[in-house]
């Protein structure tokens, strides 16, 4: 997140202690927004909840992918809500539905597969860059190459 908002927050974020004060801001967001949820669920149901929270996280990527200066901001604040979100609702459903036998084992087995999956997903950033990292940075910022150009 700190690299997206250096990147594309334009003159606003030349010092890089803004883009961590920003990005620690929407973090501190996405926190607030998990008791939110948890208390919109205790009123509304689990359900009801699901479904809208699911729309927000499969369409606001594609806003943050061409948002920029304050416009990605305020398109990154419902993202970040709504996966913080997602991880109260999805945690109360499997609290209120499986068994005291298999609740355990479903955390467990939820946690161990996502957390390998969200390494796999930044390793390839750590070693050995894959082809569009390699090609940022070979070619540098987005103002020289086209945003989604991933050939």
């Amino acid at each position: 997140l700190p690299k997206l908002l250096e990147e594309r927050l334009g003159e606003a974020g030349a010092d890089p202690a803004v883009w961590g004060f920003v990005a620690a801001g929407l973090y501190l967001f996405g926190a607030l927004s998990q008791y939110t949820v948890g208390t919109l669920a205790a009123r509304r149901g689990l359900f009801t909840l699901f479904l809208p929270i699911t729309i927000v996280i499969v369409v606001m990527p594609f806003l943050v992918a061409f948002s920029y200066g304050p416009w990605l901001v305020a398109a990154c604040l419902p993202l970040i809500a709504a996966s913080f979100g997602l991880i109260t609702v999805t945690d109360a459903i499997v609290g209120q539905n499986a068994t005291a036998k298999w609740r355990s084992t479903i955390y467990g087995l939820r946690y161990f597969l996502t957390s390998p999956a969200a390494g796999a997903a930044v390793a390839p950033a750590v070693v050995g860059q894959p082809r569009f990292l390699w090609k940022f940075a070979r070619v540098g910022h987005e103002k020289q190459a086209p945003p989604l150009d991933l050939h």
